[in-house]
């Protein structure tokens, strides 16, 4: 090995310095001679170094260094091992998620935009695994429409165009992020869309997708499950100055946004039109007259006024 190499090479040097081979053929056995008597011509620096040299602690330097250098080779294997690992998952990634990314923002574009034709051609587009024309198709529709989409939206409609080498797409969806903030001052959150009618109007359409994750924490926070299992009745919950109004009728589950109003709660009942749990369901018209008139009697043994929007 390395270090035996060099001890070889720094006795002899060692037994030179001291002049130890004599005529008589005699041999010290002990510790080193280079310890005892040096060369009085030696510097003192070169004497110390020889020294330490000869010592135990260097030996055990150079096996430590050894070892450390095999170390620091699995270290470095590891480690490009893990490089080409990530680096080829990177590129799967990028490929496959070419039609997840257009799939998932086909998701989360508003219910507002589905009979637009450009919506339709990049549905049907994807289906037949025509990417570039979904992604065409996607770009089109805010040129259609020309509202204001979110950075997000432009985000992933770039990276899906590098991913198929359509530079020149990828370039004027990442323009549309620098329009956004010149136009809007402000970020539109992804799945929603922006209508810009002055610097002081706007006006925005929703994703159902991010509304039902809305309505899906507020049953949590609202503890949802345990009002399924209480009699038929009216239910307030408020959240600062909104809230809900849950409805219970036979193991059914109607909701009515609610919030502060001039005279009292005014109630968004217009927007009521389903069952929402255990299963959602269209109400009848007799159904949503009913509930109205459980919350006109609940409002008035709990002396809250109420007002319907519609």
């Amino acid at each position: 090995m390395f270090y035996k190499a060099r001890g070889s090479i720094f006795a002899a040097t060692f037994l030179w310095c001291n002049g130890s081979t004599s005529d008589s053929g005699s041999d010290d056995r002990g510790s080193s001679p280079c310890r005892k008597t040096l060369k009085p011509f030696m510097p003192v620096r070169l004497r110390r170094w020889v020294q330490f040299m000869t010592s135990s602690q260097f030996y055990w330097l150079l096996f430590l260094c050894d070892k450390f250098q095999l170390l620091l080779r699995i270290f470095i294997f590891i480690n490009m091992q893990l490089f080409n690992l990530f680096k080829k998952k990177n590129e799967d990634l990028s490929q496959l998620s070419v039609e997840k990314q257009l799939s998932y923002l086909i998701d989360y574009i508003p219910d507002f935009y589905k009979d637009q034709r450009q919506y339709l051609n990049a549905t049907d587009y994807l289906k037949q695994d025509e990417w570039a024309l979904t992604l065409e198709s996607l770009i089109e529709l805010t040129v259609e429409t020309d509202h204001y989409f979110s950075e997000e939206y432009w985000q992933r409609l770039a990276d899906a165009a590098n991913a198929m080498n359509l530079s020149e797409l990828s370039n004027y969806c990442l323009k549309q992020i620098g329009r956004n903030q010149k136009d809007l001052k402000s970020k539109t959150p992804f799945g929603w869309t922006t209508i810009k009618f002055d610097d002081n109007h706007f006006q925005h359409y929703i994703s159902e997708r991010i509304k039902e994750t809305w309505v899906a924490e507020r049953h949590q926070r609202d503890n949802v499950n345990s009002l399924l299992k209480k009699e038929n009745g009216v239910y307030l919950k408020m959240n600062g100055r909104s809230g809900t109004i849950y409805v219970i009728d036979q193991d059914r589950l109607a909701e009515i946004d609610v919030e502060i109003g001039m005279v009292g709660l005014l109630l968004y009942f217009k927007n009521t039109t389903h069952w929402i749990l255990p299963l959602k369901r269209g109400l009848t018209i007799e159904e949503k007259k009913d509930i109205r008139i459980s919350i006109t009697s609940w409002a008035s043994k709990t002396i809250n006024a109420v007002e319907f929007d519609d």
